[in-house]
Formats: C-alpha cells, structure tokens, sequence
C-alpha cells in the first residue's frame, strides 16, 4: 500500500493548465514583443504598459464608438496606391500636401493654394470650404462629397491635393509635402478635432489608449523614417510642424521654391505669410472654411444623425502650439510613445529624440543655403 502510494503517478491537474494557459501565452508574447522583437507592434503589451484599468476604462468608449461610426465604413471608399495608379492622370507638376492628420494638413494646403492664387484672397478667389479648390486625392471622408473628383482642374496651376496617405502608399509620379508633429501633440489634437465631430464626451486618456492599442504610432514613426531617408528626393519637400512655427516665412519660401511658380518674390512669400497665420485662418469669416463642415455634413447624413455640437475646426483657438501633449496626456501613454521611438527611429536612424533629428535637418538647410 504505501510502495504504490510512493510509485504512483500524481493525476496532472489538466483543469487548471487549461485555465492558465491563457496567462502563461499571453506573459510569453510579452515578452516577446518587450526583447525578442521589440520593433513590432504588439497590442498586448501597449494594453499592460499603458495599465489594465485604463484599457478597461476605454473599452465602453470604444463601443460607444463602434455604434455611432458603424454605417460608415461600407459609404466610405479609400483608394489605393494601384488605384491611384488606375484612376488618377495625374501630372510630373501635381502637388501632393501628405501629411498625416493633424500635423499641419490644412496649414500646409493653405500655404500651398495662396501661393499658386499669387496672394489672391476673397472675391472671385474665395471659397466656402478648402476641399473646394483642393480634393482628397485617396477619397476616404471626402468620396462621400459628390465633387470630390481628383481628375478635374483646378481653379489655379499647379494642381493641388490633400492626402494622408504614407511614403509607401503616395504615387511618386508627382511632387510630395511631408510635414511631421510630435506625436503627443498629434493624439492631442485630434481629440479635440474627433470628439466635437461624432459627437463623444470621451475623455482625452482613453482616447488616446483608443489610438495607441492598435499600432498608430508605429505606423506613423515607420512612416517618418521612410520620408526622412528620402527627404532629398527632387520631388519632396520635408518639415517638422515645428519648422512652420518657428521659421513660418522660411518654410512659405521653400513650399514657392519646391511648386516652381514663376513669381518667386519675396513680396509674395509675405503676403501668403499674412494668410497662413493662425490669427488670419481663424478669424469668424474664415474659420469655417478649415472645419470640413461639408464632410461632416455628409457624414451625418449617411448616420442619420442631427448636428446640434458645433465643430471645433482644424484652426480652432488655442491650437496650432507645440508642447501640449507633454503636458496633458497620462505618463504611461507619453513613456509608450518614447520607447516605440527607440525601437524603431533610434535603431534605423540613430536619433535620440525628435528634437535631436530636427535638429539635424536644420543643420543641413542652413548648409544647403549657405548660411
């Protein structure tokens, strides 16, 4: 009796492998993705490094979310880079303003417009909405506006386009703007850009936990090294946001320079100077025409919903700084942001920070221009 208690095999506790084996997976692709392959975007460990309750808290704004936006993704139609390729007779001349959202789009296409109208503003150059004079060139939101047609012409040489399409995806046929911001200040921004729009009271923690689970950061660093390794390609013209804040009169130049107008003036580049400030876009009678209220209209047509939120804009008050992400997101999403940046513009580039490849890139303007 006891020499076959002592030999007996103890029963394996099968019951309770099975209830941990999804912990001991999940602690093991962790871990994979913290040191083993930490250049790959894992949603698991973004959810445990930004914390367990704050993923928690998120998930009901995340279905709010879903119900409210669910009709539109079979309205909206996005188109490809092979359909670009299919669609667009696009020209060598064509200007594509590709900036992700929220990181000087409307800035840049502003500067960009009021440069090829030669400082015309008001009157017969006016406009009610600047997806007007300057279509989406992928679609997206703007394919539900029924003159969205990226083959017209323009109301003035070169053709200009919106696009947040990336490096990879954007046809290279033609002449590209890249502007980059901070990602911090990016998810802040686009916060008070979405929230007004769908409309949601969802606080800025959780959405920002709602842009960073699925890999938006990665892709856009990803996307920053690919513009940065081809920033002197003739047919792209690199910024960082803060280069349009801080040296606004030398990036309206260098957009007058890159679209080859003929009128090079210095007279001009001031006076687009005038009509790209934050103050002359954001004033009552111009405001409106930067808030894509004709998207929105459309976007709440498909939804069957009744606007009683006004829109916030793009050059809303208050906007267009730098720094506010520092400022106002959760430490554990601002710490999240900096290690993706070592693992992917830290390896593949060598830079440390945002500010130490900017200021690279000033080093090279002020060689390339002699000063």
């Amino acid at each position: 009796m006891l020499f076959e208690t002592l030999v007996r095999p103890r029963s394996i506790p099968w019951r309770k492998l099975v209830q941990l084996s999804p912990a001991v997976v999940g602690a093991c692709l962790m871990l994979k993705a913290r040191f083993v392959t930490p250049e790959e975007h894992s949603g698991l460990l973004a959810m445990w490094s930004l914390g367990p309750w704050s993923c928690a808290k998120a998930a009901p704004w995340k279905v709010e979310l879903f119900f409210k936006l669910r009709e539109l993704p079979s309205k909206v139609v996005t188109l490809s880079k092979d359909d670009l390729l299919e669609k667009w007779r696009s020209r060598p001349t064509d200007v594509v303003i590709a900036v992700p959202p929220k990181s000087g789009t409307t800035w840049l296409l502003q500067i960009a417009h009021q440069l090829r109208m030669k400082g015309a503003w008001g009157g017969d150059a006016s406009f009610e909405d600047q997806m007007d004079v300057m279509p989406m060139l992928e679609g997206g939101p703007a394919s539900l506006l029924p003159d969205n047609d990226i083959n017209k012409e323009h109301v003035a040489d070169p053709r200009v386009y919106k696009s947040h399409l990336r490096f990879r995806s954007c046809p290279d046929t033609v002449k590209r703007i890249y502007c980059f911001r901070d990602l911090k200040d990016v998810i802040v921004s686009d916060w008070h850009f979405i929230s007004p729009i769908i409309p949601s009271d969802i606080p800025l923690a959780e959405f920002a936990v709602l842009r960073v689970v699925p890999g938006g950061i990665d892709r856009a660093l990803y996307d920053l090294c690919d513009w940065w390794e081809h920033r002197h390609d003739p047919s792209v013209c690199f910024f960082f946001f803060d280069d349009l804040v801080d040296q606004h009169l030398e990036c309206v130049s260098r957009v007058q320079q890159f679209m080859e107008l003929g009128d090079q003036s210095q007279q001009l580049a001031h006076t687009v100077l005038g009509q790209s400030t934050h103050g002359f876009m954001s004033r009552p009678e111009n405001h409106s025409k930067f808030d894509d209220h004709k998207i929105v209209a459309q976007l709440d047509n498909v939804r069957g919903h009744t606007r009683t939120v006004p829109l916030s804009g793009k050059v809303r008050q208050g906007g267009g700084s730098s720094g506010a992400g520092r400022e106002v997101l959760p430490e554990a999403v601002q710490r999240w942001i900096d290690w993706r940046w070592e693992c992917i513009v830290l390896k593949r580039l060598g830079f440390q920070s945002l500010q130490a490849m900017r200021d690279a890139w000033l080093e090279e303007l002020r060689a390339k221009s002699g000063r």
